[in-house]
């Protein structure tokens, strides 16, 4: 399978935090889905959740705070909606997680961080 992810990410700071990914061997790419493992996607940006819609591979999206427990909702275990704050700390661990179909977002000690 392939190490590489789409991601839908249109802000310049979150984009510069993928490059940690490409230090871990992930191929990032901005526009192509075709081979993609999983989705980084900044569920703010207009029109995130029709690109969702037409995603087929598992999903990491980031939100405001706010906004998580709606988003995962709306992925249900398509794939993992996380507070930007959470994605910035824990980038890659979550990466990981959601490439080996963990699509439930868990913390430290197995408690889920949102509550």
């Amino acid at each position: 399978m392939s190490d590489r992810i789409l991601a839908l990410v249109p802000d310049l700071f979150f984009r510069s935090k993928l490059e940690s990914l490409r230090r871990m061997g992930w191929e990032v790419d901005y526009a192509n889905p075709a081979g993609a493992r999983l989705a980084i996607v900044d569920l703010d940006a207009p029109q995130s959740g029709e690109a969702i819609g037409k995603l087929s591979v598992p999903i990491l999206g980031y939100t405001s705070h706010e906004m998580v427990p709606e988003w995962q909702a709306r992925l249900g275990g398509r794939g993992m909606a996380v507070s930007r704050n959470e994605f910035s700390r824990r980038l890659v661990e979550l990466v990981e997680q959601v490439a080996r179909g963990e699509t439930a977002a868990r913390g430290a000690g197995g408690k889920d961080p949102r509550c």
